[in-house]
């Protein structure tokens, strides 16, 4: 049981992109909008909105951020 709770804790430390990927400094990252890092607290609605629109204000030419919904 000991082995496999490693085993899950070890996986989540596995990088998802090799370490010389070159990043575009312009983007903000969620830690930079919301205040947390991915996975380290649950983003509320209006946390994601908020990065979203950051992600479409930095890289217009990228991304079309469209409202096609809204809940009570």
């Amino acid at each position: 049981m000991l082995l496999g709770l490693f085993m899950v804790i070890a996986a989540q430390a596995v990088a998802v992109l090799p370490a010389e990927t070159q990043y575009d400094p312009t983007i903000p990252k969620l830690k930079q909008v919301v205040g947390h890092e991915s996975g380290g607290e649950i983003t509320s609605p209006e946390g994601i909105v908020a990065y979203l629109k950051a992600l479409s204000a930095a890289a217009p030419d990228r991304t079309n951020l469209v409202e096609y919904a809204r809940s009570w």
